[in-house]
Protein backbone atom coordinates (compact mmCIF):
# COMPACT_ATOMS: atom_id res chain seq x y z
CA UNK A 1 0.00 0.00 0.00
CA UNK A 2 1.21 3.70 -0.62
CA UNK A 3 0.93 6.63 1.57
CA UNK A 4 1.12 10.14 0.93
CA UNK A 5 4.83 11.72 1.93
CA UNK A 6 3.07 14.51 3.13
CA UNK A 7 0.55 13.40 5.76
CA UNK A 8 1.16 9.80 5.75
CA UNK A 9 -2.89 9.04 4.35
CA UNK A 10 -3.12 5.58 2.31
CA UNK A 11 -3.43 6.14 -1.37
CA UNK A 12 -3.87 3.98 -3.99
CA UNK A 13 -2.57 6.56 -6.76
CA UNK A 14 -0.10 9.60 -7.75
CA UNK A 15 2.47 10.95 -5.05
CA UNK A 16 -0.06 12.85 -2.96
CA UNK A 17 -3.63 12.27 -1.42
CA UNK A 18 -6.48 14.09 -2.99
CA UNK A 19 -6.22 16.81 0.11
CA UNK A 20 -2.61 17.59 -0.05
CA UNK A 21 -3.05 17.31 -3.95
CA UNK A 22 -5.63 20.68 -3.72
CA UNK A 23 -3.09 22.29 -1.26
CA UNK A 24 -0.02 22.13 -3.38
CA UNK A 25 -1.99 22.65 -6.67
CA UNK A 26 -2.36 26.17 -5.16
CA UNK A 27 -4.77 27.48 -8.05
CA UNK A 28 -6.73 30.96 -7.13
CA UNK A 29 -10.02 31.31 -9.34
CA UNK A 30 -11.46 34.59 -9.79
CA UNK A 31 -15.13 36.20 -10.03
CA UNK A 32 -16.04 34.38 -13.52
CA UNK A 33 -18.62 37.11 -14.28
CA UNK A 34 -18.33 37.99 -17.63
CA UNK A 35 -20.55 39.84 -20.28
CA UNK A 36 -21.62 38.55 -23.46
CA UNK A 37 -22.88 40.86 -27.16
CA UNK A 38 -26.44 39.63 -27.49
CA UNK A 39 -26.63 41.27 -31.15
CA UNK A 40 -23.14 40.57 -32.79
CA UNK A 41 -22.16 37.72 -30.87
CA UNK A 42 -18.95 38.97 -29.16
CA UNK A 43 -17.78 38.19 -25.64
CA UNK A 44 -15.99 41.07 -23.22
CA UNK A 45 -12.75 39.61 -22.67
CA UNK A 46 -8.67 41.55 -21.14
CA UNK A 47 -10.69 44.78 -21.75
CA UNK A 48 -12.15 44.54 -25.16
CA UNK A 49 -14.61 42.97 -27.23
CA UNK A 50 -13.81 39.81 -28.91
CA UNK A 51 -15.39 38.01 -31.63
CA UNK A 52 -16.46 34.06 -30.87
CA UNK A 53 -17.62 31.33 -32.91
CA UNK A 54 -18.85 29.25 -30.48
CA UNK A 55 -19.65 30.06 -27.44
CA UNK A 56 -18.50 26.85 -25.30
CA UNK A 57 -15.41 27.50 -26.61
CA UNK A 58 -15.59 31.13 -25.37
CA UNK A 59 -16.30 30.48 -21.81
CA UNK A 60 -13.36 27.84 -21.88
CA UNK A 61 -10.77 30.85 -23.08
CA UNK A 62 -12.15 32.99 -20.38
CA UNK A 63 -12.55 30.65 -17.74
CA UNK A 64 -8.71 29.81 -18.09
CA UNK A 65 -7.93 33.18 -18.48
CA UNK A 66 -9.30 33.89 -14.72
CA UNK A 67 -8.06 31.18 -13.16
CA UNK A 68 -4.37 31.80 -11.06
CA UNK A 69 -1.86 28.88 -12.14
CA UNK A 70 1.53 29.89 -11.23
CA UNK A 71 2.58 25.86 -11.80
CA UNK A 72 0.97 26.02 -15.00
CA UNK A 73 -0.84 22.37 -13.91
CA UNK A 74 -2.60 20.94 -16.98
CA UNK A 75 -6.76 21.74 -16.85
CA UNK A 76 -9.16 20.42 -18.33
CA UNK A 77 -12.49 22.38 -18.11
CA UNK A 78 -16.47 20.91 -18.66
CA UNK A 79 -19.09 22.90 -20.05
CA UNK A 80 -22.41 21.51 -19.27
CA UNK A 81 -25.26 21.20 -21.45
CA UNK A 82 -27.31 24.36 -21.33
CA UNK A 83 -29.21 27.02 -23.51
CA UNK A 84 -28.02 29.99 -23.34
CA UNK A 85 -30.66 32.81 -23.30
CA UNK A 86 -29.67 35.81 -25.12
CA UNK A 87 -31.66 38.19 -23.32
CA UNK A 88 -30.42 41.91 -22.67
CA UNK A 89 -30.15 42.17 -18.96
CA UNK A 90 -30.54 38.96 -18.00
CA UNK A 91 -27.95 36.96 -15.75
CA UNK A 92 -27.37 33.40 -16.60
CA UNK A 93 -25.82 31.10 -13.72
CA UNK A 94 -24.15 27.76 -14.37
CA UNK A 95 -21.46 25.54 -13.13
CA UNK A 96 -17.48 24.37 -14.41
CA UNK A 97 -16.55 21.42 -13.50
CA UNK A 98 -12.48 22.15 -13.67
CA UNK A 99 -9.79 19.29 -13.81
CA UNK A 100 -6.73 19.79 -12.76
CA UNK A 101 -4.07 16.77 -13.08
CA UNK A 102 -1.31 16.83 -10.20
CA UNK A 103 1.16 14.22 -10.07
CA UNK A 104 -1.50 11.54 -11.37
CA UNK A 105 -4.01 12.54 -9.62
CA UNK A 106 -7.34 14.40 -11.19
CA UNK A 107 -8.51 16.92 -8.72
CA UNK A 108 -11.94 18.12 -9.43
CA UNK A 109 -13.20 21.58 -8.74
CA UNK A 110 -16.82 22.82 -9.49
CA UNK A 111 -16.97 26.52 -9.85
CA UNK A 112 -19.80 29.19 -10.74
CA UNK A 113 -19.82 31.32 -14.14
CA UNK A 114 -22.04 33.72 -15.02
CA UNK A 115 -22.88 35.01 -18.58
CA UNK A 116 -24.29 39.10 -18.14
CA UNK A 117 -26.11 39.27 -21.53
CA UNK A 118 -25.95 42.99 -22.41
CA UNK A 119 -24.74 44.93 -26.05
CA UNK A 120 -21.44 45.95 -26.88
CA UNK A 121 -20.76 49.92 -27.26
CA UNK A 122 -21.38 49.20 -31.08
CA UNK A 123 -24.40 47.39 -30.75
CA UNK A 124 -25.92 49.82 -28.16
CA UNK A 125 -26.35 52.77 -30.71
CA UNK A 126 -28.62 50.12 -32.97
CA UNK A 127 -31.91 50.77 -32.57
CA UNK A 128 -31.21 53.67 -30.48
CA UNK A 129 -31.48 57.51 -30.23
CA UNK A 130 -27.60 58.08 -30.07
CA UNK A 131 -26.64 59.76 -33.00
CA UNK A 132 -22.96 62.14 -33.49
CA UNK A 133 -23.92 63.61 -37.20
CA UNK A 134 -26.55 64.55 -39.51
CA UNK A 135 -26.32 64.30 -43.35
CA UNK A 136 -28.71 67.04 -44.26
CA UNK A 137 -29.64 66.01 -48.61
CA UNK A 138 -31.40 68.84 -50.67
CA UNK A 139 -32.44 68.75 -53.88
CA UNK A 140 -30.96 65.45 -54.23
CA UNK A 141 -31.88 62.85 -57.12
CA UNK A 142 -33.21 59.22 -56.08
CA UNK A 143 -29.99 57.78 -57.24
CA UNK A 144 -28.09 59.53 -54.95
CA UNK A 145 -30.51 58.76 -51.75
CA UNK A 146 -30.43 55.18 -52.93
CA UNK A 147 -26.47 55.21 -52.94
CA UNK A 148 -26.10 56.82 -49.27
CA UNK A 149 -28.65 54.11 -48.12
CA UNK A 150 -26.82 51.01 -49.71
CA UNK A 151 -23.67 52.38 -48.21
CA UNK A 152 -24.98 52.63 -44.85
CA UNK A 153 -26.56 49.12 -45.12
CA UNK A 154 -23.26 47.98 -45.71
CA UNK A 155 -21.08 49.83 -42.80
CA UNK A 156 -23.99 48.44 -40.37
CA UNK A 157 -20.97 45.52 -39.71
CA UNK A 158 -18.74 47.70 -39.06
CA UNK A 159 -20.96 49.79 -36.32
CA UNK A 160 -21.92 52.77 -37.99
CA UNK A 161 -26.16 53.08 -37.98
CA UNK A 162 -28.91 55.35 -38.84
CA UNK A 163 -30.50 56.50 -35.59
CA UNK A 164 -33.53 57.93 -37.76
CA UNK A 165 -33.99 59.87 -40.78
CA UNK A 166 -36.68 62.64 -41.78
CA UNK A 167 -37.89 62.97 -45.04
CA UNK A 168 -38.27 66.01 -46.43
CA UNK A 169 -39.88 67.67 -49.87
CA UNK A 170 -37.01 68.77 -51.02
CA UNK A 171 -34.20 66.09 -49.29
CA UNK A 172 -33.77 64.04 -46.61
CA UNK A 173 -31.74 64.24 -43.18
CA UNK A 174 -30.12 60.91 -41.81
CA UNK A 175 -29.13 60.77 -38.75
CA UNK A 176 -25.63 58.70 -38.00
CA UNK A 177 -23.83 57.31 -34.70
CA UNK A 178 -20.39 58.00 -36.25
CA UNK A 179 -18.80 61.47 -37.41
CA UNK A 180 -16.19 59.72 -38.91
CA UNK A 181 -18.03 57.83 -41.32
CA UNK A 182 -20.16 61.06 -42.19
CA UNK A 183 -17.09 63.12 -43.47
CA UNK A 184 -15.83 60.39 -45.19
CA UNK A 185 -19.38 60.02 -47.02
CA UNK A 186 -20.04 63.73 -47.67
CA UNK A 187 -16.55 63.94 -49.47
CA UNK A 188 -17.44 60.84 -51.67
CA UNK A 189 -20.91 62.07 -52.36
CA UNK A 190 -19.23 65.40 -53.69
CA UNK A 191 -16.29 63.43 -55.82
CA UNK A 192 -18.83 61.00 -57.61
CA UNK A 193 -22.23 63.39 -57.78
CA UNK A 194 -20.17 66.60 -58.34
CA UNK A 195 -22.22 68.36 -55.33
CA UNK A 196 -21.07 70.82 -53.06
CA UNK A 197 -20.30 70.31 -49.33
CA UNK A 198 -20.73 72.13 -45.95
CA UNK A 199 -19.48 70.97 -42.63
CA UNK A 200 -20.98 72.50 -39.46
CA UNK A 201 -20.01 71.29 -35.82
CA UNK A 202 -22.87 72.26 -32.84
CA UNK A 203 -21.46 71.59 -29.21
CA UNK A 204 -23.26 68.89 -27.65
CA UNK A 205 -21.86 68.24 -24.23
CA UNK A 206 -18.59 68.34 -22.02
CA UNK A 207 -16.82 64.90 -21.89
CA UNK A 208 -16.12 65.02 -17.52
CA UNK A 209 -12.97 62.58 -18.06
CA UNK A 210 -10.93 64.41 -20.71
CA UNK A 211 -12.35 67.82 -20.15
CA UNK A 212 -12.70 68.42 -23.95
CA UNK A 213 -16.55 69.64 -25.31
CA UNK A 214 -18.22 67.19 -28.17
CA UNK A 215 -20.08 68.16 -30.66
CA UNK A 216 -22.25 67.11 -33.44
CA UNK A 217 -21.85 67.39 -36.90
CA UNK A 218 -23.81 68.37 -39.93
CA UNK A 219 -22.97 67.72 -43.07
CA UNK A 220 -25.01 69.38 -45.76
Amino acid sequence: MRFCPKCGVDIEKGVFCRDCSIENLDLKFKDMVVKFCIECKKVFHKGSWSVYQEINDAIKKVAIFKISNTQKIPLTIIVPDFKPEFKPGLNQEISLLIIATYEGVDVEFEIPFTLEFTYCARCSKKDSTYFEGILQLRDVSQEIIDFVQADLKEKEAKGVFISKFVPLKNGMDFFLTSQRYLRNLGNRLTKKFNGTLKFSATLFTRNKETSKDVYRLSVL
